[in-house]
Formats: structure tokens, C-alpha cells, sequence
């Protein structure tokens, strides 16, 4: 953490003031991606080794040993071949750095020397950027003060505190672990570092006693810095160091324009410079900072904490930027349960796999390891429970089974929880182990379920079935759409939008015909800006990058060929449909000589005319 904060000159515009203030357009966007050449910009963090028109390495998303990741220089995109992951250059400093479009956008202009706007409607822009410059500026002035205080001899309660904790200077250095000795000191350092009282009070470090002067918000405590992902200081956590029982033995600085408690996690940083180095197939989350660094001491380093809070929107979707699975290993109390069960259906709305590490009553993550070891606790994450089965163990645990009456309210809670899942087979499976444990027949419970459950419609998409038909009008489409996009020489721009049903292909060719329009040849990489991210995107681009497998002039010809052969097939069905619903005689004789138009020219064709 140290080494962090001698590296942090990102002097950078404060990246929440750009978003906040929607100063970039569709133009500035499409100039900055034409200034941030995407093999430059991937090869300053991945080493890239050039085949051809093709530059080669290792995929950073699932972290392989034999190159399968492709950057095209002449598309501006790159495509994983082991994991499938395609983007461009904003995607990939998106997915690399672990941030959100508008702050990928950010770190790409900074890398590449290019200007944001600055100009807003309110027009204080640069005075916020200007301000959130010193905010970070007095934090990590701040974070040197307390660590450098453990130097001090007034910090023996600090230190025996910590080496009762186990805690040696490797850990203390990799957090940034300090101490405030008093209420004054900081403050008194800060003034001598030229910053305003205005701006030490903004940073959340200090604040005002009824005199007027200047103190130290965790004067006397263990400092634990709150660091973002960005390896940005941000905030500090303060732990009481007397033994005098008191109501909150943590606290933290305050909010601020840089911090927002329940939208950050304590030791993301550590999160994200694990992701680089290796792929992360889970987080664990814990409740405090204690349970985190004694974890990260015993060996497990995908562990973050929500700092006492309850779990948030906003962290949960900070956890999903990381992995698509979540083990939440609250303290085992009555209120760490309350709070597992809370955050449970948080972290499911967001997509993640959520699992429940059950941890010992009365004991949280860090007695755990102190008294039982790693082992032990891995043991328990092997043996976490899904979200459903820990829900349902819960209300089991209300209830004294042997007695009917007893069954019969479990029942009536536990149909109630799987009335909340949308999946009809996993329903039906808990379903039956509701049956087995409450004793009543199985028929009766649906009957309850389906008595108080709204109709759901099952919907299927017109296209998935017709491609699940015809796999090869499928492979078609990818084939053209391809070729056309590669501004192949014998791929002309031919209309094909007739005969495309699939959204994703619409808006290819879309952006196909207005290029061709334009007279502009195709970028692939533009794609990624205007279409959403899906996975048939994915599937028409993974052949395109393949260096030396062109698709032959014959082969897109009978692409084209099969396009319009399942376009006439299309219409002959519509066709025979409209003769028997209609009851005009005139009408179905026009539709039969239609008929008879088509199914010739599908007997006799030969090509596209």
C-alpha cells in the first residue's frame, strides 16, 4: 500500500465530475478511439506478439499459458479465442481495470494525452476537479501522518495491539495500517503542508470543536486507510484502542465528495490487483476490517468488506465487475445472520451466484482463522451453502418439525420463498424437499403455491427456434456479415436485410449500409459503441480475426445463395398459411399463382439475382 502511494500522481480530471456533468459526445468518443490505437494501448499492459495482420498474447481475462487472444490493428477490436471475450479498445481498459464505461474512457483519454472536455452547464467544472485534486492530495498526506506515527513511542498502544493480533510489519506495510496518537497532530501537520482548514474539513479527516478549531476525527484510534481501486485513498477507519467498552469500537470519516460508504468495499484495491494477476473465480465477503486482513495474512486474497454496513446496490454491483460468484461469510451471531439474509437477495439481483459460508456461532471470520486455521475455513467456503438451501435451512430452523402444527407453518413460509423463483425445474426440486420435510403430500403444496402464484408466460424467441432448425441459415448470416464487415473485395454491398431476423444482425448490417452509404469502409471495432455486448455478437465476430482464413469468393457466394433459399422457404410457409385462412376466391387465387411463382424459383435457383 505504501508503494501505492508513492505512485499516485494521477493528476487526473476528477472522473465523477465528468460523469456527473455528460461532458463527451458520440464525436469526442469516436476520436478519442481514433487516437487510442488499441495494440498500443493492450500491449502496455499485456505483452503482444505479431503473426501476420494479427498481434498474439495471453487472454488477461482467464489467464492461459497459450496464446488464443487476438488484437486486429485494422478492425480496432480483439477477440478471445480460449474464452470468447471481443471488445474494443474502451471495452478492454473497461474489463482490465475493472470500471465502468465513463471512467474507461477516462483512463484511455489520460493514457493517451487527449483532452476531456471541460465545459459544463453549471461551468464550475474545473473548480470541483481542482477541489477533489486536493481532497486526494491531503488523504495521502493524511495516510503517511498515520503510518509514520507508529515510529513514535506515544504508539505502543498501536503496536501491542497489533502484534496482538498477529499482525508484523509485512501486513501492516501491505495495508497501510497507521495510528493517531492525538487530536491535534493532524491537523497541525496538514496547516504546515499549506492545505486550508476549508479543504481538511472537505477530505472527511477533520472537523471543528465547539471553539472553532480544527481536530482529528479518529483521534486515538488504529487507522486502517479505505483505498479504492484506483489505489486512491479515499477514507480511513478508526479503531478504538482503550479497553473502556464503548458503543462503536469502529468508525469511519464521513462521507465525502470522493467517498460514499455504501458504494465502496474495503480492500478492492487488493481485489483488482489480484485480478490482474490471476483469474478470480469468487469473492468472499466479511463484514469488517479485521476479518479481511487476517484472511489476506492466512492466504486468501479475494476477500473484501462491506465495513459494517449493510450490504448496498452499489457494492454488489462493484463486486460483479470482479466475478459471477459471491461466498457471503458474515459474523455466525443472530445479527450477522439477519445481515447474510438481507444481502443474499442483493447479490442474486445483480446475476451473481451467491453461496453461504456458515460460519461457527458467535464467532466471525478472524477468530476463525486465529483459533481453527486456514484449513478449517477453506472447509467451510467448500461446504457453503446456495442461496436457496441456506434460505431454506433458516426457516427450518424456526420450527420444531415434529409436531403437525409446527409443519404445517414451515410449509407455508418455505412455499412462500420458492414462490420468488422463477425457474420452474429449481422450484420443483425444493419443492420436493419441502414435501419430505414438513410431511404433507405433495400435490397439496402445489395446490398452495399455484393458488397464490400470477400465470407466468413462457416466452419463447421466433428466431431461436428457427436457428435451432436451421443451423445453417445461421451460419450464413455470420458468414456474409463477416465478410462484408472485413470489407472483403468480393464482398460488395449487397442489401440483405430482408432476409435477417435476429436484432443483432439488423443492426450489423444497419451500420454496414450506413458505412457503405457514407462511403466509409467498415471498423469492426465501432460496433461495441453502438451494439449491446451479447453473445451472437461474439459468435459473428470469432472468425473474422482468424489470420489466413479468409472466407473464399465461392463460400460467401453460397452463403448469399442460402439466405435467399430460406428467405423463399419463409415466404412459401407465410403463403400456404394466408390460402387456408382466407375465404375470398379472388384473394386465394392470387395467393396460389404467388405459390406457384415461388416454388419455381426455389427449384430453379441458382444463385442470387
Amino acid at each position: 500500500m505504501l508503494g501505492e502511494l508513492q505512485n499516485l500522481s494521477y493528476n487526473s480530471i476528477v472522473w465523477e465530475c465528468f460523469v456527473l456533468d455528460r461532458v463527451y459526445n458520440e464525436d469526442w468518443l469516436s476520436k478519442l478511439k481514433e487516437k487510442a490505437d488499441i495494440v498500443s494501448i493492450i500491449s502496455s499492459y499485456i505483452p503482444l506478439n505479431r503473426k501476420g495482420n494479427i498481434f498474439w498474447g495471453n487472454c488477461p481475462f482467464h489467464h492461459e499459458k497459450t496464446p488464443s487472444f487476438a488484437v486486429n490493428p485494422a478492425g480496432q477490436f480483439y477477440h478471445c479465442f480460449g474464452c470468447g471475450e471481443s471488445g474494443d479498445v474502451i471495452k478492454f481498459v473497461q474489463k482490465y481495470e475493472s470500471v465502468e464505461f465513463m471512467e474507461a474512457c477516462h483512463i484511455l483519454a489520460e493514457k493517451v494525452g487527449f483532452e476531456i472536455p471541460e465545459k459544463t452547464q453549471n461551468g464550475d467544472f474545473k473548480e470541483k476537479k481542482n477541489e477533489k485534486e486536493q481532497i486526494y492530495q491531503v488523504l495521502k498526506d493524511t495516510a503517511y501522518f498515520y503510518h509514520n506515527n507508529l515510529k513514535k513511542s506515544d504508539a505502543k498502544p498501536a503496536l501491542d495491539y497489533l502484534a496482538s493480533r498477529g499482525f508484523d510489519n509485512k501486513i501492516i506495510t501491505a495495508f497501510g495500517l497507521g495510528c493517531s496518537i492525538d487530536y491535534n497532530g493532524l491537523p497541525q501537520y496538514l496547516k504546515l503542508k499549506n492545505y486550508t482548514d476549508d479543504i481538511i474539513i472537505k477530505s472527511g479527516v477533520c472537523m471543528r470543536n465547539e471553539r472553532g478549531e480544527l481536530y482529528d476525527c479518529l483521534g486515538g484510534r488504529l487507522i486502517i486507510p479505505i483505498i479504492n481501486s484506483q489505489s486512491k485513498v479515499i477514507a480511513f477507519g478508526g479503531r478504538i484502542l482503550t479497553t473502556a467498552k464503548v458503543n462503536n469500537k469502529y468508525k469511519n470519516t464521513n462521507n465525502t465528495s470522493v467517498f460514499i460508504k455504501n458504494r465502496n468495499l474495503f480492500a478492492i484495491n487488493n481485489l483488482h490487483k489480484l485480478k490482474q494477476r490471476e483469474k478470480v473465480d469468487s469473492v468472499i465477503m466479511v463484514e469488517g476490517y479485521m476479518d479481511v486482513i487476517s484472511l489476506y495474512k492466512s492466504g486468501i486474497y479475494n476477500v473484501v468488506a462491506s465495513m459494517g454496513t449493510s450490504l448496498t446496490d452499489g457494492q454488489a454491483s462493484l463486486v460483479k465487475r470482479y466475478c459471477d460468484k459471491v461466498y457471503v461469510a458474515y459474523d455466525g451471531d443472530t445479527a450477522g445472520q439477519m445481515a447474510t439474509l438481507r444481502s443474499l437477495d442483493i447479490f442474486a439481483s445483480k446475476g451473481l451466484e451467491v453461496k453461504v459460508i456458515q460460519l461457527d456461532k458467535g464467532l466471525d471470520p478472524d477468530e476463525i482463522i486465529k483459533e481453527k486455521g486456514k484449513k478449517y475455513f477453506l472447509d467451510l467456503v467448500v461446504g457453503a451453502k446456495p442461496l436457496i438451501d441456506y434460505k431454506l435451512l433458516q426457516i427450518e430452523s424456526k420450527y420444531d418439525l415434529t409436531t403437525p402444527d409446527s409443519r404445517a407453518k414451515f410449509a407455508t413460509e418455505a412455499i412462500a420463498m420458492l414462490r420468488e423463483i422463477k425457474e420452474v425445474e429449481v422450484r420443483e426440486v425444493y419443492l420436493n424437499e419441502v414435501c419430505k420435510k414438513s410431511q404433507i403430500q405433495k400435490y397439496r403444496l402445489q395446490q398452495q403455491m399455484d393458488s397464490d402464484t400470477q400465470p407466468e408466460t413462457v416466452s419463447i424467441v421466433k428466431e431461436d427456434l428457427k436457428y435451432e432448425k436451421n443451423i445453417g441459415y445461421l451460419k450464413a448470416c455470420r458468414i456474409v456479415l463477416l465478410a462484408m464487415l472485413n470489407n472483403k473485395p468480393y464482398a460488395p454491398f449487397v442489401d440483405i436485410s430482408r432476409y435477417l431476423t435476429d436484432s443483432t444482425h439488423q443492426d450489423i448490417f444497419t451500420y454496414i449500409k450506413e458505412q457503405n452509404n457514407n462511403n466509409k469502409l467498415n471498423v469492426i471495432g465501432d460496433l461495441f459503441t453502438i451494439i449491446p455486448e451479447n453473445e451472437e455478437l461474439k459468435e459473428v465476430l470469432s472468425a473474422s480475426i482468424k489470420d489466413n482464413e479468409e472466407w473464399e469468393n465461392a463460400e460467401y457466394k453460397e452463403s448469399l445463395e442460402t439466405l435467399k433459399k430460406y428467405y423463399i422457404q419463409e415466404q412459401i410457409a407465410v403463403t400456404r398459411s394466408k390460402i387456408l385462412s382466407t375465404i375470398d376466391i379472388g384473394e386465394k387465387r392470387e395467393l396460389l399463382s404467388s405459390l406457384k411463382e415461388l416454388q419455381n424459383e426455389l427449384k430453379d435457383f441458382n444463385g442470387v439475382r
